[in-house]
């Protein structure tokens, strides 16, 4: 059944042609009636699907498109957030390197100082040391409470250098 046979519209004249006496006198209801087409007549469910799918597939296509973008957009930003992390990282390497040669450097002429006789410094004699010894601590409520949770928590033997 094709659409034009499903609905039949009577038209009206238009604005150019002249109404005839006989449509002036008709009621007004009669002039745009609709005839409807057959109620019992439905789709076939194979067309139904098809419909179905033609009216989703939109939606489908933007939540796609949408999840596409938002992928492509985090993966970029996870790029340039780690790439300005590494140079990051690479700066604080070479001035580390350059702290630690600069510190050898110190050492070995404090050490190369030490060695002429004309500068004063004797070496490390353990008969000239001289001990203090320490001055014993107050106690107050504070210090004993945290005497009791260290003595809780036990001590790790950390070393202190190798």
């Amino acid at each position: 059944m094709s659409v034009a046979a499903r609905y039949l519209v009577e038209k009206t004249p238009s604005r150019n042609q002249k109404v005839t006496q006989k449509s002036r006198n008709c009621p007004k209801k009669n002039i745009n009636k609709v005839i409807q087409r057959d109620s019992s007549f439905k789709n076939p469910l194979w067309l139904q699907s098809l419909l179905i799918i033609q009216q989703s597939s939109g939606a489908i296509a933007f939540v796609t498109i949408a999840i596409m973008f938002t992928l492509y957009a985090s993966i970029v930003y996870t790029q340039q957030m780690w790439s300005k992390e590494y140079r990051k990282l690479k700066s604080l390497q070479r001035q580390e390197r350059i702290l630690v040669q600069t510190n050898e450097t110190i050492k070995n002429d404090l050490a190369d100082l030490a060695k002429k006789s004309s500068t004063g410094l004797v070496p490390l004699d353990s008969q000239k040391s001289v001990f203090l010894t320490p001055t014993p601590i107050k106690s107050t409520q504070r210090s004993q409470k945290r005497r009791q949770e260290t003595e809780i928590q036990p001590l790790k033997n950390i070393p202190l250098g190798y």
